[in-house]
């Protein structure tokens, strides 16, 4: 059994607040209760950290679908950020990634095996990565910074999660 699977399977379940909205009230709380050994906490921090990786991949295509602009200009400009073009690239991109984070969730909540979702993302965020550098010189400053500090970690989250969740 993965260590995720260990603490969000079935056993421990996902508690929802009464009164929340649909993804703020999905909080683990019994990870919480039964993982008291303070000696083993890698295990905990990588499920929260996988729910986040899929939350925010889950967050950022939405926005990227339904909004355009916004996670755009960072990346082009925001001259280039108002174009037809962009607009169609940036909504491609965001269903792949509303994509990728659902099929994340899905899986975590399941508790079924993460790897194939975080390494899909891993190569989703590899190809990001390697386009930003293609062009890094063209890229506005100081973005370009933070979009290639946001791809790469992603990556290496997205593999290191992969690779610890056996």
């Amino acid at each position: 059994m993965s260590r995720t699977k260990a603490l969000f399977g079935k056993k421990a379940g996902l508690y929802r607040r009464p009164g929340s909205t649909l993804l703020s009230g999905f909080i683990p709380i019994q990870p919480l209760l039964q993982n008291s050994n303070k000696n083993n906490q890698t295990p905990q921090i990588n499920s929260y950290l996988s729910y986040g990786l899929a939350l925010a991949r889950t967050s950022l295509g939405a926005v990227a679908y339904l909004a355009p602009t916004i996670p755009s200009v960072p990346w082009v400009g925001k001259k280039e950020a108002s174009t037809h073009a962009v607009h169609l690239f940036a909504r491609t991109l965001g269903a792949r990634d509303f994509a990728l984070g659902l099929g994340h969730l899905y899986s975590l909540i399941n508790s079924e095996d993460t790897r194939k979702w975080l390494l899909a993302g891993a190569v989703a965020d590899l190809g990001d990565t390697i386009a930003t550098v293609i062009d890094f010189k063209k890229l506005p400053k100081p973005y370009a910074y933070g979009v290639l500090a946001l791809t790469v970690s992603a990556c290496a989250t997205g593999i290191y999660l992969s690779a610890v969740d056996k």
